[in-house]
């Protein structure tokens, strides 16, 4: 049985394509535990979509996607 967490932060280099990947990889290792959220740091230019997609909070030039384990 592998470990789950609450909250899990990923900051990521901005230029690194693979951004988008990252919830796909959470979820499919099922890394969150029930309620968890998982946090991605990207730029505006980034686009990242997923079923638990929760919403994207933006603070200037940075940007917070959250997903949900509901």
């Amino acid at each position: 049985m592998s470990e789950k967490y609450n909250i899990i932060f990923s900051d990521p280099p901005y230029d690194l394509d693979k951004i988008p990947e990252i919830p796909k990889l959470v979820f499919d290792e099922n890394l969150l535990s029930r309620g968890g959220w998982l946090i991605v740091e990207h730029s505006k230019q980034t686009i990242i979509k997923h079923e638990k997609f929760k919403e994207t909070r933006r603070y200037g030039n940075v940007n917070f996607s959250i997903f949900v384990n509901a």
